[in-house]
């Protein structure tokens, strides 16, 4: 950046430079727009006093808590000091208004050197706009999977979740042949015929049949072929003696408990008995091989490849093992992801699993954090909120962000699965479901619809959250020209004693002061109208949901029961007509799902539409339709006329 990129508009002022920042000296109130920043967006990129809160957003939203634009193409934050400080949008481009003087401070490298990925860029999105939205096989079956249960899924999940915006099934370990569990069985060449009498190729066409998505889970850089090891003693990483690095003589001790459980094979590691060394390109030849069969004989458009996170430390750990001893692990870790992504190409999704940061810039998605448990009620779930704090400020940026599967069946409790849907479909990360869905009550599917699809959030701020004390406030700011702006405040109490009683107002979120309305996002209810802070009470463990509309003059509308985002997923438009007194909208509505638009009516005004449901100020405009389509609805109004 060789010029101050903040151009002053139609004021006097006096700019000063020096190498840190620049200066704006001047009294009185002043306005600038951002220019040569590329991609950029409001945010903060460090804690402030106020930890509670966690901003989101949708569009074009922006804050009075943030105080500096980050530029995804740059790599690069402004960070601004003044009064009075407001960053926010008009017709696409940033603005800026303030008291006074005003410093810029430049952070450049704040992906790839302040929050620790060297590796970075910004992600292009062109193929994948959103964050997948789908199902996988681990969670629930392990290596039970077959093909008799996912024909059964593919058939429940095209009809009772693809219209919501569920895209994606995947086929997780189990699907290869050779040996009983963990790392005795990752021969890829082969597959069960037990299990998938038909071929994986065949499954991927079922599943394409049905309107979704095919994926499948490897893990490219091990083997269990005991023949190809001895025929092919190059393509491995072998100790002196000739005996490979994923075999031990006596059980490791953070291993020998869990193969006990599952009964496997304790000499074994959990990877993959024989590791192919990847600085061989021989090895790379055989990795793309199995690549090729994944995805251009068989069809999988999607591809998990696991183990990732401790691939980089092994080869150090290695080196003087390796064909090439020369070569810095992180470069042959990543000539190794760059073979599996030019095999792919740029239509197919790349999941790394798990916590292999040094993937940033070639996989589509990263899993932050260790596997849950649903099994174990909140204890299991922790993990995934744990990496969801420490890795949010990644995604949509550097890549999309995977806290692992969405579990919500019993014996989990239903307010610690309405808990962890919220979570994730608020921060805008990767939704996989990991049930047997057919299995699940109505209500439990229904904390799934919230969530499908995935919305277009991007995180405000840029760092790693706490994960200690936990932030309670994540407030979704939603900014979507000809629909309108308004903000889904999830509040969460993450103590497992008492009730806590959490306040919200304006000025905690960041707001203009003003009538704000306060509406239940679970029904659509309104909870308060006026200026004041709100309370909400959170009892132990559980999350509430709550919208907030800046009260206008008119009817308005609060909010439709179709997604967590209260409509930034469904409503394409919305508009009020002062002459004919009239509020006029259009809405996306899934065949067979009783979908509402809630509307606010002031004192003063009645509905004069007919069958639309009234409670106190909250009517209720009900739409059924038989398919996915797109509706446009009206409702008139008459203004009483005061004495």
């Amino acid at each position: 950046m060789k010029k101050c990129p903040v151009a002053v508009i139609g004021v006097p002022a006096r700019l000063e430079f020096n190498p840190s920042s620049w200066v704006l000296r001047g009294k009185g109130d002043f306005s600038g727009r951002i220019v040569d920043f590329p991609e950029s967006f409001a945010c903060r990129i460090e804690p402030q006093k106020d930890k509670d809160v966690v901003q989101l957003g949708i569009g074009e939203a922006s804050s009075r808590l943030c105080n500096a634009v980050y530029s995804r193409k740059l790599d690069a934050a402004l960070c601004f000091d003044c009064a009075d400080l407001r960053i926010y949008c008009e017709h696409g481009t940033l603005k800026l208004k303030w008291r006074d003087s005003l410093t810029i401070k430049v952070v450049e490298n704040l992906m790839s050197v302040q929050r620790g990925l060297p590796w970075f860029r910004p992600m292009a999105r062109k193929q994948f706009s959103r964050p997948p939205s789908g199902w996988c096989s681990w969670n629930e079956y392990n290596w039970e999977i077959s093909e008799e249960e996912i024909i059964r899924m593919a058939d429940w999940l095209g009809e009772k979740l693809r219209p919501y915006g569920c895209e994606w099934m995947q086929i997780d370990d189990g699907w290869q042949g050779v040996g009983k569990h963990y790392g005795s069985n990752r021969q890829w060449f082969v597959t069960c015929e037990k299990k998938f009498p038909r071929g994986m190729r065949f499954i991927a066409e079922y599943i394409r049949d049905k309107g979704m998505r095919p994926g499948i889970w490897c893990i490219p850089h091990v083997e269990s072929d005991h023949e190809l090891f001895r025929m092919r003693p190059e393509l491995f990483i072998r100790r002196p003696d000739g005996t490979s690095i994923g075999e031990f003589k006596r059980p490791e001790d953070n291993w020998a408990e869990c193969c006990q459980k599952y009964e496997c094979d304790k000499l074994v590691d959990w990877c993959g008995r024989y590791f192919l060394d990847i600085t061989n390109p021989k090895a790379l030849d055989y990795i793309s091989h199995v690549m090729k069969m994944l995805a251009e004989e068989w069809g999988y458009e999607y591809v998990k490849i696991d183990a990732q996170g401790g691939l980089v430390e092994t080869l150090k750990k290695e080196r003087n093992n390796l064909f090439n001893k020369n070569r810095k692990p992180e470069e042959a870790y990543r000539e190794m992801l760059m073979t599996i992504g030019h095999i792919l190409g740029e239509k197919r999704f790349l999941l790394n699993c798990a916590k292999g940061f040094d993937g940033a810039g070639i996989c589509d998605g990263i899993r932050t954090g260790d596997d849950i448990d649903s099994r174990a009620g909140w204890e299991g779930i922790v993990p995934a909120i744990r990496a969801t704090m420490r890795c949010l400020h990644f995604n949509t940026i550097a890549f999309y962000t995977d806290p692992d599967a969405i579990c919500v069946r019993d014996p989990m409790p239903f307010e610690t699965a309405r808990l962890w849907t919220v979570m994730v479909g608020i921060t805008g990360q990767m939704v996989m479901a990991g049930d047997v869905m057919y299995k699940l009550s109505e209500q439990r599917v229904d904390f799934l619809r919230k969530i499908y699809p995935v919305a277009d959030i991007h995180p405000m701020e840029l760092y790693p959250l706490a994960e200690k004390e936990m932030a309670r406030i994540f407030d979704l700011k939603v900014k979507i020209p000809d629909i309108g702006e308004w903000d889904v405040v999830a509040v969460f109490n993450w103590e497992g004693k008492e009730t806590a009683k959490i306040g919200i107002s304006p000025a905690r979120l960041g707001l203009d002061s003003g009538t704000y309305i306060y509406v239940n996002g679970s029904d659509g209810n309104i909870l308060y109208v006026g200026e004041e802070k709100v309370y909400v009470d959170v009892p132990p463990r559980e999350c509430r949901v709550v919208g907030m509309f800046r009260k206008e003059d008119h009817p308005q509308v609060i909010g439709t029961n179709r997604h967590i985002t209260l409509g930034a997923v469904d409503l394409e438009s919305v508009h009020w007509d002062r002459k004919s007194m009239s509020l006029c909208g259009r809405s996306l509505v899934v065949g067979g799902y009783k979908y509402q638009v809630w509307i606010y009516v002031p004192e003063g005004w009645t509905v004069t539409t007919p069958d639309i449901e009234i409670k106190g100020e909250l009517a209720i405009l009900r739409i059924k339709s038989f398919e996915n389509q797109t509706i446009d609805w009206k409702i008139d109004f008459r203004k009483s006329t005061l004495p």
